[in-house]
Formats: structure tokens, C-alpha cells, sequence
């Protein structure tokens, strides 16, 4: 079977009058801890995936765009599966990473992160890092419009498994 190929944006896109920028604290325990991150933590503190999504739901209810920007990254995050690769853009940096997710399941919850924008997570592995110079050419320009997507595009995708495969020696193929 065949792995999806994500890209995740790990920035605080929280709004600037309530919440100063956290985004390089969150970028830094997101790399430091080999996870991929949502924020949205907002609403009551939820200990377990599905307390902290309906939460999320319910806080977002009364502002649109929010709850669909959760919406969007909550769905992808739950459709991760093992195996599959993750294109890590952190902002402000010169270093794109991959990663490749390593635990099956609901995603984790973590409302005790919730100062730097993390509010749920999914375990993952290292694969490489590049300098903006050294990514694939494909991947230099490719925007991250959202907080964590699949990647459709076929050039973008070839790019992040030749990526592993130079890495790795093998294809991606989910685990399990």
C-alpha cells in the first residue's frame, strides 16, 4: 500500500490582539519532539482526541473561517496513517524537514501546549532536513496555504518520495 505524502505548516496563525506569536517555541518543540502539530486549543482543555475535537467544535461554532481552518487540519491529522511522509515548512527558517509518522490511532491531545499553539499531535520519525538551497526543486516554491494538507500535486509528490527514497533506500509504503 501506498503512503500519503502531507505537508504541514508550523505556524501560530492565532489572532495578534489576544496571542503573541509563538511560532518559532512551537516550531522548536515540534522539531525537538519529532511531531507534527495543530493548534486550536482555545476552547475547554480536552485530555483525549475526540474531547479535545468537540471542544475545538464547539469554541470555533461562532467564527467561520477558524472553525474551517480546523476543520481542514483536524480531518488531516486524523487520516495520518504510520508510514506515511510529512513535508515539514517551518516559518522564518532556512530548513524544510521530512518526517515520516510512526504511531497508529487517534491523534494525541495536549492542552498543556496550548501557550505555543499545539493542541493535538501525531508521533513521528526524522527522515531528513534540507536548506531551502538543497530541497527539490518542486518543493522550493510549493506554498503551504494551511496548517497541515495532502499533497496533490504529482511533481511535488515524486519529489518528496525520491526525497526518502535517497534517504532510505527503499519506497514509502505505509506500515502495518
Amino acid at each position: 500500500m501506498e503512503s500519503a505524502i502531507w505537508c504541514a505548516h508550523l505556524k501560530d496563525n492565532r489572532n495578534r490582539e489576544t496571542y503573541p506569536d509563538k511560532t518559532a517555541e512551537k516550531a522548536e518543540h515540534c522539531l525537538a519532539h519529532c511531531i507534527i502539530a495543530i493548534g486550536w486549543a482555545d476552547g475547554e482543555d480536552g485530555a483525549d482526541w475526540e474531547t479535545f475535537r468537540r471542544n475545538a467544535e464547539d469554541h470555533y461554532a461562532d467564527f467561520p473561517n477558524s472553525l474551517s481552518g480546523f476543520r481542514a487540519a483536524a480531518n488531516a491529522l486524523e487520516r495520518m496513517n504510520p508510514g506515511d511522509l510529512v513535508w515539514v515548512i517551518v516559518p522564518d527558517s532556512h530548513r524544510r524537514y521530512l518526517y515520516q509518522v510512526t504511531e497508529p490511532g487517534q491523534p494525541k491531545a495536549d492542552q498543556t501546549l496550548k501557550d505555543i499553539d499545539i493542541g493535538a499531535y501525531r508521533q513521528c520519525r526524522q527522515i531528513a532536513c534540507c536548506t531551502v538551497e538543497s530541497q527539490p526543486e518542486p518543493l522550493k516554491t510549493y506554498p503551504a496555504r494551511r496548517t497541515l494538507f495532502e499533497i496533490q500535486k504529482p511533481d511535488c509528490v515524486q519529489a518528496v518520495k525520491k526525497l526518502y527514497e535517497d534517504c532510505c533506500g527503499k519506497e514509502p509504503e505505509k506500515e502495518g
